[in-house]
């Protein structure tokens, strides 16, 4: 089987560059593939944005990635032009409303699957955001620096979301959340839509606690990790204000810098400044890294009593997230998040005192902790890239075999809410 991805890819040797989280999910996912394929000759090719002073063709673990598209308008057609002479018997692409440029861009993307379906070539599309039409406002456009009247946001994003279920062969997210927002909100077909989870790293880096801190020069503080980029609904204003009830013993590590759509956007810019400023009022325990290289990540998560993610809107599956699992760290989430989390131990409510409350609870309280880590390795053991991506290359020869699913059986995922029963499909062994 010849398979042709289209994503943003980290560079060479790396996995969690400064390119976002979709770059890093592709890469696990292609390795976790050739990990399945097991002598199988099918091939990968991966058709990625451009980076500077890497080359535009190249071999890496037998993947041939071609470096080929900028993110703006252009990018259709670069991609149509690279492709041309290419005949693949799936095409998987991945998609973020702003993967591609800005969202003028995204707006492009149906083109490149009304070219596939001219092609009669089968296409599966992962959507690494879904975003509730019923809770896209101007506090959404705000805190993610969109312009616009929100009714035309709305529509438009209706009738992008429709387009793309509608030209695809097959839609793939992450969280069984996403599948109710599609089914429920934009009207789409549940037979279209396959959930497989976000992978899970297998981490052999992990740093004794103890000896991490001691890096890092924190000994003896109870050790709050925030991971990511300072988004706006990502909710640091809450997890900042929660310092005025916490003691001097506790400290929080904010862990990441401004996202690399917005990096020259003035209100984003702005954003992490006020973040600053209001922490440097509020606490002299709270600490800003700015973008983590990847052979920082193990030191930073290793030294986390507890990894907190207090978003205001669960749009798309974290990461950052994945990487708590994979490195057994006790996590936290807020209401917004835990749809997807079945534990209500690890969820708070996203107000300044409860998640305070909520952090000592869990830190003070070795039971409770002891629940989240089961129930973390419970994910860890559900969501290993190997099993990923084994789902995802079924769901190849699915669409490959244009529905015949004689060689496959039905199976679920038992995290968070139940999986439709039809959404995940393995071959049998």
């Amino acid at each position: 089987m010849k398979i042709g991805i289209i994503s943003l890819y980290p560079p060479k040797n790396l996995k969690h560059a400064k390119a976002g989280g979709v770059a890093s999910y592709t890469k696990n996912l292609v390795n976790g593939i050739k990990s399945n394929l097991n002598g199988d000759n099918s091939e990968i090719e991966i058709f990625a944005n451009k980076i500077a002073n890497v080359k535009s063709n190249y071999i890496e673990n037998d993947v041939t990635v071609h470096r080929c598209w900028d993110p703006d308008v252009r990018y259709p057609f670069q991609i149509i032009q690279e492709i041309k002479n290419h005949k693949f018997e799936i095409m998987h692409l991945q998609f973020e409303f702003f993967l591609y440029g800005n969202f003028t861009s995204a707006l492009l993307f149906p083109l490149l699957l009304l070219l596939f379906r001219i092609q009669n070539t089968p296409t599966l599309v992962t959507l690494h955001q879904v975003i509730q039409i019923s809770k896209l406002d101007l506090r959404f456009a705000r805190e993610n620096s969109i312009k616009g009247i929100p009714l035309l946001q709305k529509i438009g994003l209706y009738l992008l979301i429709k387009s793309i279920v509608c030209l695809s062969n097959k839609i793939i997210v992450h969280e069984n959340h996403f599948f109710n927002v599609l089914c429920k909100e934009y009207r789409c077909s549940p037979a279209k839509i396959t959930v497989i989870p976000h992978g899970i790293e297998e981490k052999n880096s992990i740093i004794e606690s103890i000896k991490a801190k001691e890096i890092l020069n924190i000994q003896g503080k109870k050790t709050i990790l925030y991971f990511g980029y300072l988004s706006g609904y990502k909710g640091l204003n809450n997890l900042i204000e929660a310092f005025r009830f916490l003691d001097s013993n506790f400290m929080l590590i904010i862990a990441g810098g401004e996202h690399p759509r917005l990096k020259n956007n003035i209100e984003h810019i702005q954003h992490i400044h006020d973040l600053k400023k209001r922490a440097s009022e509020i606490s002299k325990s709270i600490f800003f890294t700015g973008f983590v290289d990847e052979d920082k990540i193990p030191l930073y998560f290793s030294a986390a009593d507890i990894v907190i993610f207090p978003y205001t809107m669960q749009m798309s599956s974290s990461g950052p997230f994945a990487l708590a699992i994979a490195y057994k760290r006790p996590f936290l989430v807020s209401e917004a998040f835990g749809s997807s989390i079945s534990l209500n131990d690890a969820i708070f409510n996203n107000g300044p005192k409860a998640i305070a409350a909520k952090i000592e609870d869990v830190l003070n309280d070795e039971n409770i902790k002891q629940r989240i880590l089961d129930f973390s390795e419970k994910l860890n053991s559900e969501r290993s890239w190997k099993e990923v991506a084994k789902m995802t290359l079924n769901t190849y020869y699915e669409n490959v075999s244009n529905g015949n699913l004689n060689n496959y059986s039905r199976d679920s995922l038992s995290y968070g809410s139940e999986i439709p029963s039809h959404t995940i499909l393995r071959k049998n062994s």
